[in-house]
């Protein structure tokens, strides 16, 4: 059975026929004020809202993320597909007035065995939290030195 879905993350304060599906901010109010994705699809917001509530440097990122005006974005998708599942995700940051890309970029892959929704859940979750460790490890390699606007 070959699946697949498309993540093409939204941010969060842009407004999109399918963020009134999911009115509740499933991260702590603390965690709300730093402009991290939320998508339209439950599954990729539950992966996300995990992956920062594990995320350690997440207080330096929103620093880094308010102090330039910027946000994360996420690309990727997930799925099952011959005998893996797997998942992937683009790593960007933008200008929040303006949405430009603001110069670097990092893709992140994972491929997971057996090919069923469980293992792909699990992948998803996995890429979701690698991601986001790298952008917030080194926030300031995603910055180019040209002006995003």
């Amino acid at each position: 059975m070959n699946t697949a879905r498309n993540l093409w993350a939204m941010p969060f304060f842009l407004l999109s026929p399918h963020t009134a599906l999911f009115a509740a901010d499933p991260l702590p109010a603390s965690r709300s004020s730093c402009q991290i994705i939320v998508d339209y699809d439950a599954e990729y917001e539950e992966a996300v809202a995990s992956a920062l509530s594990n995320l350690e440097r997440y207080e330096e990122l929103c620093g880094f993320l308010e102090a330039r005006n910027l946000h994360v974005v996420l690309r990727g998708t997930s799925g099952v597909l011959e005998e893996r599942s797997y998942a992937w995700v683009l790593v960007t940051l933008a200008n929040s007035e303006t949405g430009m890309d603001a110069g670097g970029h990092q893709t992140v892959t994972l491929l997971g065995s057996p090919a069923d929704s469980v293992e792909e859940r699990r992948v998803l979750f996995a890429v979701m939290e690698r991601a986001l460790e790298i952008v917030a490890d080194a926030p300031a390699r995603f910055v180019s030195d040209r002006d995003p606007r």
